[in-house]
C-alpha cells in the first residue's frame, strides 16, 4: 500500500483517539488538599454507622513506606469496629453520564491478611443501601502502595455528591488503611476565583477583602491578629483577609461586639482557611454567641455537631450558623474561636473574611449609603507615610487594634498623613453625609 495513504489513514483514525482526561487532586496532603468529612451529629441520610473522625481516627501521619519519598504525608484511617466507615462530601455534585473517572492509592500494613475495603459513590438525598450507589471493592495488598481506578457511570438516574470508604470489608480484625492521591477527572469548581455571596436581608459586618467593614474584630487569647494578603484565591478572590495566628498551646479567638442587637434568626456566615502549615490539614473552630447581658445562647459546641466546624488547609470553607439555634435573647457579641477542640499549637495560622448577618437595625445605613460608601477606596495600603482616600470625607478617627482613638481628623480631606504613627494595624472610621464606614490600613515604613 502507498506509504502516503497508509499514512492519511493513521491520521484519520487517530483523529477519534480521545484526548486524555486531567485527573485534579481531592485528597493529597503534600498538596494540602482534603475532603470535607461528615460528622456524626449532621443530618445526613447515609444509612449506616460512621464515626466522629477526631483523635487518630483519620488524620495526616507519616508515610508508613519510607521508599515513597515523593509522598512524605498520607492520611490514616483508623476504624473502631469492622463496621464502621469514613463519609466524605465532595466539592460539588459530580455528573454520573459523563464518564468520569477517579483514582486512589492505598496501602494496607504487612500484618494485614484480612479482607479488604471499598468505595462508594452516591447521592446523599437517597443514601448509599440503594440502587442509586456505585460500588468499587479492592482486596488489600500487604505492605505495597496500590492504585485503584475506576468509571463513574449512570446509576439509577442520580448524580454523586458523596463518598464514603470502608477501611475493613469483609475484614476479621481492626487495623488501620493508610490513603492518598484520591483524584477525579473534574476540576473542583471551588477552585475557582470568587468573591463571597451576599445573603439576602443580610449586611456586612467585616469583608476586608471586599472593602467593606462595618465592625472590628478583637483579638482574645494568646494569639495575633492582622490583615494579611490572601494566602490562596482557590474559593474566594479577595486580595486582603483576616488573619490569626496562635501564639500559645491552647485554643484562640476572636470576637465581634455588634453595633445594635440582632435577634435569634436569620443567617450568620463568614469563610474560613486554616494555614497548609498546620499541626494537620484542618483545624477546628466554634462560633459561640452572646446576648446584651453576656449570656451565651448559642455554642456551636452543642447546638450544631459534635465537633464545631472544620477549616480545611488550602481551601476556603463556608461557616454557617443558623440564628434560630440560639435561646436566651438577642444577640450582641460574636465569638469565633480557633483550635477550639484540637488545643492548636504555636503557630497554627487561621485566615477569615466576609463576615455577614442581619441588619444591625437601626444603627444600620440604608440601601443607598450602603452602595455610596462601598465606594470608597484607601491606597496605598500598607502605607508608609500619607494614604489617600477616592472620596472627600467629612471627618475621620484613627484607632489602633485595641480601639484607643489615636488621631481625629475633623475638616473635609482625602489625604491623610500618618508618619507619627508606629508600624502596625489601624482602622480609619470615615464619616460622610449620609453615613460612616470603617477601613483597615497596615502602617509599615
Amino acid at each position: 500500500m502507498n506509504k502516503n495513504l497508509l499514512l492519511c489513514v493513521g491520521l484519520f483514525l487517530a483523529s477519534f483517539v480521545l484526548p486524555a482526561q486531567t485527573y485534579y487532586d481531592y485528597l493529597d496532603y503534600d498538596s494540602c488538599k482534603d475532603l470535607l468529612t461528615l460528622d456524626i451529629a449532621n443530618s445526613n441520610p447515609i444509612n449506616g454507622a460512621y464515626w466522629w473522625m477526631g483523635e487518630n481516627r483519620y488524620t495526616k501521619v507519616a508515610n508508613p513506606d519510607a521508599s515513597d519519598t515523593q509522598n512524605p504525608y498520607v492520611k490514616k484511617i483508623l476504624a473502631t469496629h469492622v463496621g464502621h466507615y469514613i463519609a466524605f462530601k465532595l466539592p460539588e455534585t459530580i455528573s454520573s453520564t459523563e464518564g468520569y473517572q477517579f483514582k486512589l492509592r492505598y496501602y494496607a500494613p504487612a500484618s494485614t491478611t484480612s479482607g479488604g475495603f471499598y468505595v462508594r459513590f452516591f447521592h446523599s438525598s437517597v443514601g448509599q443501601h440503594n440502587n442509586y450507589s456505585q460500588v468499587f471493592v479492592a482486596s488489600k495488598v500487604d505492605a505495597s502502595w496500590t492504585e485503584i481506578t475506576g468509571s463513574l457511570i449512570p446509576n439509577g438516574g442520580l448524580d454523586y455528591d458523596t463518598v464514603v470508604i470502608y477501611p475493613l470489608y469483609n475484614a476479621t480484625s481492626v487495623e488501620p488503611l493508610y490513603i492518598d492521591d484520591f483524584q477525579i477527572t473534574v476540576e473542583p469548581t471551588a477552585s475557582a476565583s470568587v468573591a463571597a455571596t451576599l445573603e439576602s436581608g443580610n449586611t456586612w459586618y467585616d469583608y476586608p477583602g471586599g472593602s467593606s467593614t462595618s465592625l472590628n474584630p478583637i483579638q482574645g487569647g494568646t494569639s495575633t491578629l492582622d490583615t494579611t494578603t490572601n494566602p490562596n484565591a482557590e474559593g474566594l478572590n479577595s486580595t486582603t483577609v483576616n488573619r490569626v495566628v496562635n501564639n500559645g498551646t491552647d485554643h484562640v479567638w476572636t470576637t465581634y461586639v455588634l453595633d445594635a442587637a440582632i435577634p435569634n434568626s436569620g443567617m450568620l456566615k463568614f469563610k474560613v482557611l486554616a494555614d497548609c502549615t498546620n499541626g494537620s490539614d484542618h483545624g477546628t473552630v466554634n462560633v459561640r454567641l452572646l446576648n446584651s447581658a453576656d449570656a451565651i445562647v448559642f455554642d456551636s459546641g452543642e447546638n450544631n455537631q459534635e465537633v464545631g466546624y472544620y477549616a480545611h488547609a488550602n481551601r476556603w470553607t463556608d461557616i454557617e450558623v443558623d440564628l434560630s439555634l440560639a435561646s436566651g435573647g438577642d444577640i450582641k457579641k460574636v465569638h469565633i474561636f480557633f483550635d477550639y477542640f484540637e488545643k492548636g499549637t504555636a503557630g497554627n495560622k487561621y485566615y477569615f473574611d466576609a463576615l455577614q448577618g442581619p441588619s444591625l437595625g437601626a444603627g444600620s445605613l440604608s440601601v443607598n449609603d450602603k452602595t455610596l460608601i462601598s465606594t470608597l477606596k484607601l491606597y496605598p495600603n500598607p502605607v508608609k507615610d500619607t494614604f489617600v482616600l477616592n472620596k472627600e470625607v467629612e471627618s475621620a478617627r484613627i484607632y489602633d487594634v485595641l480601639g484607643n482613638l489615636i488621631q481625629t481628623i475633623n475638616n473635609k480631606q482625602t489625604q491623610f498623613g500618618v508618619s507619627n504613627l508606629t508600624n502596625g494595624m489601624y482602622f480609619i472610621e470615615v464619616f460622610v453625609k449620609n453615613g460612616k464606614e470603617t477601613i483597615r490600613f497596615i502602617k509599615n515604613n
